[in-house]
């Protein structure tokens, strides 16, 4: 099902009833949460058992709006991203932390990519591992990502 943002990023103290979702879409807002850090570990920013995000997975949930969770990089990617060994510990990782956060998918922010085939590698094989959960993968732009590269692997790509 293709997705509508409702907002690049989420704040757990708005209220997104108002906002307005579109009919035949996954609606979701994207919250900032991994990174990639220079040890190439994920890290999760948010903590999800705090009452103030409990409010707002609470009223994600009754507005029908799913959540996203933001991936950003610290690290290297030419050295992160080399081998396949490496790709897969960090898919898996991610893949286990977005599914105990009970997420609906992430959005790979990176700034910097310093090897863009080795990005590209890691989301051809990222992909397939969300997508058969129902999980959604989004990408956003930057200048060296190609959007005709990845536009028929992940869900969707924003700018």
């Amino acid at each position: 099902m293709p997705i509508n943002i409702l907002e690049e990023n989420a704040e757990l103290s708005k209220t997104y009833e108002q906002l307005k979702r579109q009919e035949k879409k996954d609606n979701v807002v994207i919250l900032e949460d991994f990174i990639l850090n220079k040890e190439t570990q994920i890290e999760g920013t948010m903590d999800t058992q705090s009452e103030t995000y409990q409010n707002f997975s609470q009223s994600m949930n009754a507005s029908n709006i799913g959540i996203l969770a933001k991936l950003k990089s610290e690290a290297t990617i030419s050295a992160t991203f080399a081998t396949y060994t490496q790709r897969n510990q960090i898919i898996n990782n991610l893949y286990n932390q977005v599914i105990s956060k009970q997420y609906q998918g992430i959005c790979v922010d990176f700034e910097q990519i310093d090897d863009v085939n080795s990005f590209y590698r890691f989301l051809i094989e990222l992909t397939p591992k969300f997508k058969e959960s129902g999980l959604k993968v989004v990408v956003k732009l930057n200048g060296q990502i190609k959007k005709e590269r990845i536009k028929d692997i992940v869900n969707l790509v924003i700018k």
